[in-house]
Order: C-alpha cells, then sequence, then structure tokens
C-alpha cells in the first residue's frame, strides 16, 4: 500500500510541475493563482498547498527542474583548438544564455521578481544562479589563461579582471534581453560579442 501511496504522490506532483509550467507560461506567473493550478491539475486547493505552501515556490521547483546540463558542451568547446578565442568567448556566452531558453521571457521576469523579494524560499534559486555564474566565470578564466599558455592572449591581460568585465557584459546585456520581448537573441549576442572585442583590443600597460 505504501508503494502504491508513493506512486500516487509522484503522479501528483508531477501534474502540479506539469501544469504551473503550462499556466506560468501561457497566461504569466503574476496572473495565475493557486486555484488555476489546482483546477488544471484535477485536484483541491488543500491538496495542492500540501506540495507547495506558495506560488512562489513552485515557480521556482519549475525552474531547477528545466535548468539545463551545460558541462559538457561548455567543455568541448573549451578543448576544440581549432577555434580562435573570440570564437570561443562567443560559443560560450551563446551555451550559457540556453539557460534562459527554457521559457519566455515572462516567466524568468516572474522569477527574478521572486527573488529579489529576498524571502528565504528565494535562497535555494539564488544560489543556483549563482552557481551558474561561477560556472561561466571559471570556464572563461580557464579558456584566457589557456589561450595565454598558447601565446594568442597577451600576457598584460589579467584575467581575473578580464573575465569580471566580461562577465559584467554578458549579465548587463542578458538583463535588457529578459526585459525587452523586443531585443532578439541574436541581437544580444552580437552587442555583447562588439563589448567583449573592444576589450580584447585595449591596450594594456
Amino acid at each position: 500500500m505504501s508503494g502504491l501511496r508513493e506512486r500516487k504522490k509522484e503522479k501528483t506532483q508531477e501534474a502540479i510541475l506539469e501544469s504551473g509550467k503550462r499556466l506560468f507560461v501561457t497566461k504569466g506567473y503574476e496572473k495565475t493563482s493557486m486555484k488555476d493550478i489546482a483546477y488544471d491539475s484535477d485536484i483541491g486547493v488543500g491538496t495542492l498547498y500540501n506540495y507547495y505552501e506558495s506560488k512562489s515556490k513552485l515557480l521556482q521547483e519549475i525552474f531547477r527542474e528545466n535548468l539545463p546540463n551545460l558541462s559538457s558542451q561548455a567543455a568541448e568547446i573549451r578543448q576544440d583548438n581549432s577555434l580562435s578565442l573570440q570564437e570561443k568567448i562567443h560559443d560560450i556566452i551563446s551555451l550559457s544564455m540556453t539557460v534562459f531558453h527554457q521559457f519566455p521571457r515572462s516567466f524568468y521576469r516572474g522569477l527574478f521578481s521572486v527573488m529579489a523579494n529576498g524571502t528565504e524560499s528565494s535562497v535555494d534559486v539564488s544560489d543556483k544562479m549563482l552557481d551558474i555564474d561561477e560556472q561561466f566565470m571559471s570556464l572563461m578564466a580557464e579558456v584566457l589563461e589557456q589561450e595565454k599558455e598558447t601565446g594568442h592572449l597577451s600576457d598584460s591581460y589579467p584575467v581575473d579582471r578580464l573575465v569580471t568585465l566580461i562577465y559584467s557584459v554578458l549579465a548587463a546585456q542578458i538583463m535588457m534581453y529578459l526585459l525587452d520581448d523586443r531585443v532578439s537573441q541574436e541581437h544580444v549576442l552580437s552587442e555583447i560579442m562588439n563589448q567583449i572585442n573592444f576589450l580584447l583590443e585595449l591596450p594594456r600597460s
């Protein structure tokens, strides 16, 4: 009996996650209520609250469940010696942006709004985002150090400062992309690379 009960709970949770994802995408986070999610999941509102005590916790769980694993693709880019430094940076940034391709931009705006509240329930998602940022910066540092060793990047470039600048450019442009539905991914990627190429061309004393 306990096995059947556990399977039923798992199916109910899967239904909640699917309904939440569908409604957050189609109606938007703000316009979706817990009552809407319960109705779409074919369960009672009280049952829904037994699984998720708030709409924000459900949103964060959906985000965590749909985070892509990019480590193997990132390693391939780093190890591909046929790519120039600019091409590696371009491909790493393009790969990093796939984190924000799982849902419409309105979904991420709702997520960042929840995170900005600084509630206890938002800490785990904030940590996940920090992990993604740290992985990006670590990978970028490895690529830049590798390019220094092969002589494709001048020793006068301080890698830690260059990584910070590249990350700052990426973060600012991604935020612009998420806030303005008129801005295309191609435009954002082009703007990022224009600014990074400018940084790489600056003389270093």
